[in-house]
């Protein structure tokens, strides 16, 4: 049970940012292929009644759990932002999602090998973060 809370946690968390952002907390280079399966993954569960689209309420609710399993507030803050960035008419598609998980892991290889490093993720992260803390 504990493994299939602790896969929820990072999927939710995985898809609130850029995905080479927060592939930062995983050891190993990351694949674009990776990358695309924890967004369809992530973005099934921030998708709780499995409509295609993900609501505000949706979002809060996976704050709500996130925070009372231990994640860092950076977690929430960053699922918050990616709402507030991309929803339209207070809904974020899953497509829509899933495809921007992989332009952010495009933009994110800053070498064009189709696998992101631990300097990239780092450096995403970083950028991810701020770009959180600024939407706050």
């Amino acid at each position: 049970m504990k493994k299939v809370l602790l896969a929820g946690l990072a999927a939710a968390a995985f898809v609130a940012t850029p995905a080479a952002a927060q592939m930062g907390g995983l050891d190993g280079d990351m694949t674009r292929a990776q990358v695309e399966q924890f967004a369809k993954m992530g973005a099934g569960r921030l998708d709780s009644n499995s409509d295609g689209t993900i609501t505000r309420n949706e979002v809060d609710s996976m704050v709500k759990m996130i925070a009372e399993m231990g994640a860092p507030a950076a977690a929430g803050d960053r699922l918050k932002a990616m709402f507030a960035r991309f929803a339209v008419e207070d809904k974020v598609n899953v497509e829509q999602m899933v495809k921007m998980q992989l332009d952010a892991f495009d933009k994110s290889d800053a070498d064009g090998t189709g696998v992101l490093t631990a300097a990239e993720r780092k450096a995403a992260a970083a950028a991810a973060d701020a770009e959180a803390k600024s939407a706050r």
